[in-house]
C-alpha cells in the first residue's frame, strides 16, 4: 500500500485532474506565504475553499487574500476551473459557466471586502487570450459605455477579440433571462458583461503535458518550507497537496494555514515556524533597541565608564523568549 503521503500521480497509479493541479497551487501559496498576481496588491492567501455553493455561485475554488497589515481578507476570489471552454453560445457547458459568473456578480455586495472571478484554463488558449484583452481594457474603463465605446472604434481591435465580445454579450444574454429577468435590454446587458469583465482575471497556467513549467514552479516554491530545503522533498510535499486536494473537493473543505500545516508537518522543515516572520520582527526591534541603549556609565567629556555586568539578569530575560521558540 502506498504511504499517504505519496499521490496517484507520483507513482503512476491515475492522473491527476487540472482542477486538482489548481488546488495545489493555491495551496502551496498558502503554504509558503506567498502571493500571486491575480490577488494584486501585495497579497497573500489567508485561507482555500473549496466547492461552496450554494453561497458562491463560482465555486470549483474560492481564495481569501489579505494584505500583510491585514487581519481579515479584503478580497474574496472565486475561481471557475475549465481545461479548455469554448466560448461560444452554442456551447451549453459554458452557458451554465458564463450563468454562474453573472449569478456572481447580481449578488455580490458594494460592502465588505472586494469580490473578483477567476476563469482558469489549461495553457494559453485562443479563446481565453481574447477574453484577457477583453477584461484588461473592461478593468481600466469607469463604465460600459466607455469600454464598449472604446472595443467597437473602428480598426482599433482585432476582429477575433470584437467577436469575442459579442459571444459573451450573447451569453450574458442569455444568462439573464435564465435568472428570471423580466426585462432584458441591450443596456443591462452592456452593463452586466462590462461589470464581469472589468472584475475577471483570465488565468492560463502552464500545469500539464507538454509543457508544465508552472506545475514545477509549484515545486520550487515548496523548497523553502520542505524537509531539509531540499527538492525531493519538495515534491513528496507537493504529492502530499495533491493528495489533500482530492479529499478536501468532495468534503466542500474551509482550509487555513493552520489546519494545512497539520495536514503536511511531517514533509515540513521543522525550522521553517509557523510565525517565522513575527519572529524576524522581534529580532529586528531587538536589535534597534541594543542599538539606542548604551551598555556603560560614561561622562559627557568622553573619559572611561564604567560597566555593568548585567548578564544574570540578562539570562532570566532570555529564557522565556527562548522555551516560546522552541514550542512555536
Amino acid at each position: 500500500m502506498a504511504s499517504s503521503g505519496v499521490s496517484p500521480y507520483a507513482t503512476g497509479g491515475g492522473g491527476v485532474t487540472f482542477e486538482r493541479k489548481v488546488a495545489v497551487q493555491y495551496l502551496a501559496h498558502l503554504l509558503v506565504g506567498d502571493g500571486a498576481v491575480e490577488l494584486g496588491d501585495g497579497r497573500r492567501v489567508l485561507s482555500v475553499t473549496f466547492q461552496q455553493a450554494p453561497t458562491h455561485a463560482v465555486d470549483d475554488l474560492v481564495v481569501y487574500a489579505a494584505r500583510a497589515d491585514e487581519h481579515e481578507p479584503s478580497l474574496v476570489l472565486a475561481l471557475g476551473v475549465r481545461r479548455s471552454p469554448n466560448t461560444e453560445l452554442s456551447d451549453e457547458q459554458t452557458r451554465r459557466l458564463i450563468r454562474d459568473f453573472v449569478r456572481a456578480v447580481i449578488r455580490a455586495l458594494e460592502d465588505g471586502p472586494e469580490h473578483r472571478w477567476g476563469l482558469v484554463v489549461a495553457g494559453s488558449q485562443s479563446h481565453a487570450e481574447q477574453l484577457a484583452k477583453l477584461a484588461a481594457h473592461a478593468a481600466a474603463q469607469m463604465d460600459s459605455s466607455g469600454f464598449f465605446d472604446l472595443i467597437r472604434t473602428p480598426n482599433k481591435f482585432d476582429a477575433d477579440v470584437r467577436g469575442r465580445l459579442d459571444q459573451l454579450e450573447g451569453l450574458v444574454e442569455r444568462a439573464l433571462r435564465d435568472l428570471g429577468h423580466a426585462e432584458v435590454n441591450a443596456e443591462l446587458i452592456e452593463y452586466r458583461t462590462w461589470q464581469l469583465l472589468s472584475r475577471l482575471s483570465v488565468l492560463m497556467p502552464r500545469l500539464e503535458s507538454p509543457d508544465e513549467t508552472d506545475w514545477s514552479a509549484v515545486k520550487n516554491s515548496l523548497i523553502s518550507v520542505a524537509r531539509d530545503s531540499d527538492l525531493a522533498e519538495a515534491s513528496r510535499l507537493r504529492d502530499r497537496l495533491v493528495v489533500l486536494a482530492a479529499e478536501y473537493s468532495p468534503k466542500a473543505a474551509r482550509v487555513d494555514l493552520a489546519m494545512l500545516r497539520r495536514a503536511v508537518h511531517q514533509r515540513l522543515d521543522t525550522a521553517a515556524r509557523c510565525h517565522s516572520q513575527g519572529w524576524q520582527a522581534l529580532d529586528h526591534l531587538h536589535g534597534r533597541a541594543l542599538a539606542s541603549v548604551r551598555d556603560e556609565i560614561a561622562s559627557s567629556e568622553g573619559a572611561d565608564g564604567v560597566h555593568l555586568n548585567r548578564s544574570d539578569a540578562e539570562a532570566a530575560l532570555a529564557a522565556p523568549s527562548r522555551m516560546l521558540r522552541r514550542s512555536s
